[in-house]
């Protein structure tokens, strides 16, 4: 008689698990089309004062979904771009810091910039460093200046002095 109680359970459990296994499989086939709607979606962006709150709350609670889905939308073209252009044209060594001379286009026009990535010595990973014309001038007065006409009008050269 215990025999075929145990018998009866198992046969239960096996029926609700095949159940609950055939309920997920077309749960999953029927939204396979619709997926979960993107952590994005729970922010409000409808006015700059609820964008600017949606922003400080994606950042306080770490949603890191959010912030990634928001930054795609926003910059996916740019961004597109800006890769698919980029150029280093040159490397200058200051203080343990690289400093990239870049070219890259945003919205066609053809920008120039510096920007400088020191290693780090835990992970060995080249993290970006706040490293611009004015901190290296204090030291380096060529570089800085290099930098400078860099960002300004894309050269390394300095500008001709006028003859008199």
């Amino acid at each position: 008689m215990n025999e075929g109680r145990i018998a009866m359970a198992a046969s239960c459990l096996a029926l609700v698990l095949a159940v609950g296994s055939a309920a997920g499989v077309g749960y999953l086939f029927q939204h396979r089309d619709h997926p979960p709607a993107p952590a994005i979606e729970k922010y409000d962006f409808s006015t700059p004062a609820q964008a600017l709150k949606s922003q400080l709350r994606m950042e306080q609670s770490c949603d890191f979904n959010a912030i990634s889905e928001y930054r795609r939308r926003i910059e996916k073209d740019d961004m597109e771009e800006r890769i698919s252009t980029l150029e280093v044209k040159k490397e200058a060594e200051w203080h343990g810091n690289i400093i990239l001379f870049i070219t890259c286009k945003r919205k066609g026009e053809t920008k120039y910039a510096t920007c400088a990535y020191t290693k780090d010595a835990k992970s060995g990973y080249w993290l970006g460093s706040d490293v611009g014309p004015h901190g290296v001038e204090k030291d380096n007065k060529q570089l800085a200046a290099t930098m400078r006409r860099w960002e300004e009008a894309g050269s390394f050269d300095p500008a001709p002095v006028a003859s008199k």
